[in-house]
């Protein structure tokens, strides 16, 4: 598909998004897209969030930002180069323990007539429950009612943008170091619990503690970083704890000399979760941490003189 299919693509959720969405403004910082100055030019950070928002509907300077950079980076590849077999390793239970015991027949069940049809029964009877529990989430979407609509993710959206215009393309980690993260966030007991409520409650799509709450869009595009920060640290529970140091402060640790890397260059996109990019351990608290210049995108404009 060609640049303008894709265009087009967007702009045909967009008219559906727009009676939802709020109007953004073309002169107020847009919230979620930083710029960092190296060098040799600017960096750009964008926070994402696992909705369907058209890039079309975000603020200009973003696509902006994304057009004049020459190098895209996301947190691990959309691409299709990862290692399936260190992957099947990390998720697979072992070899005295399946997962239709620990379920049971009532929640084997349920789970069979989720994945089944795309799963192979001892695939998924010899799987870990925190990797069930992410098949589950990601190959049925639920129902989204927050002003969102049926495009792809935002992360997708832009991996797809920046192929077809020729972009560098680049990663901030493997994705099964990803995977390694959240297979560390819990006990096996726990993400049995998680994957038990999952089943049992599938219309509500409970996560697992310190995932976060849901953002919406119209919190999203609203800029209110205080706002979205409230609602994905919301839990504040010794477990929940222990997720944010696995799954989101020891990674943006991690990405911290590439991103610094990156910055010596000046010419990259970054595109990372929204969460990696708010609080007091996020990748712009360890960049500013470090003295680099941290500012919102656009600048606002200064009030005329009389």
């Amino acid at each position: 598909m060609g640049f303008r299919s894709a265009v087009f693509s967007l702009a045909a959720a967009l008219q559906a998004a727009l009676a939802a969405l709020p109007a953004h403004s073309d002169t107020g910082p847009s919230k979620f897209l930083w710029q960092i100055q190296g060098p040799h030019g600017s960096t750009y950070l964008l926070g994402t969030i696992h909705k369907g928002i058209p890039l079309v509907v975000l603020p200009p300077v973003v696509l902006e930002k994304f057009g004049q950079s020459g190098t895209f980076v996301q947190e691990s590849d959309l691409g299709g180069h990862v290692d399936p077999e260190a992957i099947i390793l990390l998720s697979r239970l072992p070899s005295d323990q399946n997962l239709e015991t620990m379920l049971g027949p009532a929640r084997w069940t349920k789970l069979k007539q989720l994945l089944a049809p795309r799963f192979r029964e001892n695939f998924l009877r010899g799987s870990k429950p925190w990797f069930i529990a992410q098949l589950i989430n990601e190959t049925r979407p639920a129902a989204d009612h927050s002003g969102a609509t049926q495009s792809p993710e935002m992360d997708r959206q832009l991996f797809s943008l920046a192929r077809e215009s020729g972009k560098r393309y680049d990663v901030l980690e493997e994705l099964v170091d990803a995977l390694k993260a959240t297979d560390g966030a819990s006990t096996l007991a726990e993400s049995l619990e998680d994957l038990t409520k999952l089943l049992d409650h599938p219309e509500d799509r409970p996560m697992q503690p310190g995932a976060g709450g849901a953002i919406s869009a119209e919190l999203y595009l609203s800029g209110n970083l205080a706002a979205m920060e409230a609602v994905i640290f919301q839990d504040q529970s010794d477990r929940a704890r222990k997720y944010y140091e696995a799954v989101r402060y020891h990674r943006s640790r991690n990405w911290l000399p590439k991103i610094e890397r990156l910055i010596q260059d000046g010419d990259a996109f970054i595109a990372v979760g929204l969460g990696h990019l708010l609080g007091d351990q996020s990748v712009i608290a360890l960049l500013r941490q470090k003295g680099y210049t941290v500012t919102h995108l656009p600048l606002p404009q200064p009030l005329a003189t009389p």
